[in-house]
């Protein structure tokens, strides 16, 4: 029992230590994580020379606590890492990370194992020690530890695309290190030899073994936490639990990656996440992982600095001179890998081209940490290896990272002072200077108003308010300065920011139960693609991005083909539902973007770029109507049924809100507020059930639309349900060209549809049909025929074509009559 609570006297030390020490970082505007490491070294050397002096008292006991804390590498590995890694993988945006992939597996693959190979050759040239004991202490060095990283970069508050680049290379390096680290320290150990393609094999399997292990639990994860979203904390536990369990399933049963494992799972909870967890809660997760975070980097750096002092008691000049042969090489290393390899890919036109700004924060910012002392611990734990080469690794190996921990990490801020990343782009300092113009009129105006009311008539009221007024009119006057920003730059300026608003709806109606998830998923997508649009390539990317995101996704084109071809009418179903819900959420949004955050979008960017802005928006708006107005127009009763659904949604809990201010008054009890509740959620459970859609695309139901068709007898129309297939053309497709062979004859059951006979466009309708032509005279489409709506057709293939005439006489001469007048006319033109 005394081991249980010296060892929880001994966390609660630690804890205490860490969290008062961070407003101390902030205050003295120093690395939070170094100063930990700093006292953590501080306690191992009170320790280590002069803990047996303190042995009385509380103090005695906390010296004990102290020094019955023994980091292992399991305890790194298996407790910490996963904590850390998985809360720095679950803030990274997926998006933005997969736009740097390339450098990203450049730097964490093959800068690896040149950096490994840069420092093992002159450290073994230097010391005279053997190249494989080079080699596994270049692997260890070479991995930028994203314990150190993450947590730096949080502080120093880097630019996006910095953070991402060095975070992902961070997170993925360390498959690369572990793995070769396992194949060199099985030469070592064992003496077996392994070649270069069992060792490639060994990448690959650990490597992507681990990805699929972190992809598929947290997949199944994700649909837990989708269908558990209201239970807060039972989402949260998931989480961690789903940390854990991918690192020890991939780590200790599968012999994958574990680190993979996590950094792919806290990847794909923090990519669908966002669309299956409301706001809230979502940002309940984030914050208690943080916590975590916050726990786990502090307990591993003091506990690593209370290790330093024994582990650098034996260094000598020997080991001093290959600490600094190890220092030299890994930073020339890592210039080299940064500044060689990074311009090659962008070269290829594998990646975006990284500025030598970036790519010098870059250098600097390879912090080593966690991991390199884990595989340390590794080596020193392992009694086959011979204990001089234990001592040599151990020593090297935490005297680099210290050294990247007290000069790279504490110098870096200047770095970034020096290249002026720490300061705002022109355009972001034009948008402060406006918005700080704007507050401070709005202020001044308010506190003069709240003086006037309360008859106020104090000097120094009257100061204060004189001050307001003062700042208020030298920030107007810096704001209309504005040098370098044209209309066009102020309309991308207001347009990103109803686009972030945009997003920010779309989460909140999820939140409000209006969207479900896979609606959300894909306005969330569309509407990232447009900023990212929006911030390539200006006005004329977010046009591009507003008109591809109103087209037909990929999955919906997949759905059709499906249906045109197996008859499989269950996924376009489906889709066709999403695509109703998606446009109708889109427009509600923009529609309330429109009246309700055009006026202060105007304030920010000025009059004429707020026209701009108003215009764009009009117009997009205008685009969603039509597309949604084209559903609504071909299925009416479904698209009534969603509408009654979101409203009645709407009119409860607006009816909620009234309640719940009503026993916020205590005008109601809370007895009576939970039994109105409970009759609405009783009402409620009437309109949850979604609506079914039918696509009206069985062949029998689409035939007795066609006239032609629907006067034949009941024995024949069977017949003919056999051989024409239904076919659901889409509004502006394409359904036949011009020039084409002709390979079917189409009949329409429902829809409009223009035909290209010449400056005249015919029109055909219901009961209509077109291609006879061709398949009658053997020759080449004579017009081309586009749906403006959605249409309903069937098709009759060629093979199918002449039997089908010759089995009903009445048929065919109404078909050649319409086919001869046709050919005539188009003769004629």
């Amino acid at each position: 029992m005394e081991h249980i609570w010296m060892s929880v006297l001994g966390l609660i030390f630690i804890l205490t230590i860490a969290v008062l020490l961070l407003p101390v970082a902030k205050r003295v505007n120093f690395p939070h994580t170094v100063l930990l490491a700093i006292v953590g070294i501080a306690l191992g050397a009170v320790i280590e020379f002069a803990g047996t002096r303190l042995s009385i008292g509380f103090i005695g006991d906390l010296v004990r606590s102290l020094s019955g804390f023994h980091i292992t590498a399991d305890m790194v590995m298996f407790v910490f890492l996963p904590t850390l890694v998985f809360e720095s993988a679950l803030s990274i945006d997926v998006r933005r990370l997969m736009e740097d992939i390339g450098p990203i597996l450049f730097l964490a693959v093959i800068g690896l194992l040149i950096s490994t190979f840069v420092v093992a050759l002159p450290l073994h040239w230097a010391t005279g020690t053997g190249l494989l004991v080079c080699l596994l202490l270049g692997c260890i060095v070479s991995a930028t530890d994203p314990v150190a990283v993450v947590a730096l970069f949080k502080e120093l508050g880097a630019p996006k695309r910095l953070t991402i680049l060095v975070e992902g290379e961070s997170l993925f390096n360390d498959a690369t290190a572990i793995v070769l680290f396992g194949i060199l320290l099985m030469n070592i150990v064992s003496g077996v030899e392994v070649g270069v393609l069992s060792g490639i094999w060994q990448f690959l399997k650990v490597f992507v073994g681990g990805v699929l292990v972190g992809y598929v639990i947290a997949l199944a994860f994700s649909w837990v936490i989708g269908r558990l979203r209201k239970f807060t904390l039972v989402c949260i536990t998931l989480t961690i639990v789903l940390a854990y369990l991918a690192f020890i399933v991939a780590e200790h049963y599968l012999h994958v990656s574990g680190v993979m494992a996590v950094v792919t799972a806290g990847l794909v909870i923090g990519s669908r996440g966002r669309v299956a967890i409301p706001p809230e809660e979502f940002h309940a997760l984030h914050e208690v992982w943080g916590q975590l975070g916050f726990w786990a980097i502090s307990v591993i750096f003091i506990l690593v600095g209370l290790a330093v002092p024994a582990l650098l008691a034996a260094i000598d000049g020997a080991l001093l001179i290959g600490l600094m042969v190890v220092i030299l090489t890994a930073t020339l290393a890592r210039v080299g890998v940064i500044y060689g390899l990074l311009p090659l890919v962008s070269r290829l036109g594998l990646a975006h081209h990284v500025s030598s700004a970036y790519s010098t924060v870059m250098v600097w910012g390879g912090l080593r940490g966690a991991v390199s002392l884990a595989l340390v611990l590794i080596i020193v734990e392992n009694d086959a290896i011979a204990a001089e080469t234990r001592q040599f690794l151990a020593v090297l190996v935490t005297g680099f990272v210290l050294f990247t921990l007290f000069v790279q990490a504490t110098t870096i801020r200047k770095v970034m002072s020096w290249l002026g990343l720490d300061e705002l782009a022109p355009r972001d300092r034009a948008i402060r200077d406006r918005a700080m113009a704007r507050t401070l009129t709005d202020v001044s105006a308010d506190v003069a108003r709240m003086l006037e009311t309360e008859e106020i008539e104090s000097g120094s009221a009257r100061a204060l308010l004189s001050s307001y007024e003062r700042r208020a009119a030298a920030a107007t006057e810096t704001a209309s300065a504005v040098n370098g920003m044209s209309t066009e730059d102020w309309i991308t300026v207001g347009l990103a920011t109803l686009v972030a608003e945009e997003k920010h709806r779309y989460l909140e109606q999820f939140g409000q139960g209006f969207i479900p998830p896979r609606v959300l998923r894909e306005l969330v997508v569309r509407v990232e693609d447009i900023a990212d649009a929006l911030k390539a390539e200006g006005v004329e990317g977010y046009a591009a991005a507003v008109a591809k995101g109103l087209g037909f996704s990929r999955f919906f084109r997949i759905a059709m083909r499906l249906q045109r071809r197996i008859g499989l009418t269950g996924p376009l179903t489906y889709r066709m539902a999403l695509r109703f819900q998606f446009l109708f959420a889109m427009r509600s949004v923009l529609d309330d973007l429109l009246t309700a955050e055009l006026a202060a979008v105007r304030t920010l960017v000025g009059e004429v770029a707020g026209d701009g802005v108003d215009e764009l928006l009009r117009e997009r708006l205008e685009a969603v109507g039509l597309k949604l107005a084209a559903i609504r127009l071909q299925y009416p009763e479904y698209a009534q049924a969603m509408e009654r659904r979101h409203f009645g949604r709407v009119a409860m809990r607006l009816e909620k809100a009234n309640y719940a201010e009503l026993h916020d008054h205590a005008i109601i009890s809370q007895d009576i507020h939970e039994n109105l509740l409970e009759d609405i959620d009783a009402r409620s459970r009437g309109i949850e059930t979604l609506p079914k859609l039918d696509l009206g695309l069985e062949p029998r139901n689409l035939i007795a639309k066609v006239s032609v068709l629907s006067e034949l007898s009941g024995d024949r129309i069977l017949g003919i349900a056999r051989l024409l297939k239904p076919y659901l053309a889409v509004p502006d497709e394409t359904v036949c060209r011009k020039g084409d062979a002709g390979d079917a004859l189409y009949f329409v059951s429902n829809g409009s549809l223009d035909v290209d006979v010449g400056e005249t466009p015919v029109q055909l309708g219901s009961g209509d049909f077109f291609g006879e032509i061709a398949l009658l005279a053997e020759m080449p489409r004579t017009a081309t025929v586009r749906s403006i709506g959605f249409s309903e057709l069937l098709i009759l293939k060629r093979d199918d074509f002449l039997p089908f005439l010759e089995a009903n006489p009445d048929l065919k001469e109404r078909i050649e009559r319409v086919a001869a007048e046709r050919f005539d006319r188009a003769a004629g033109n």
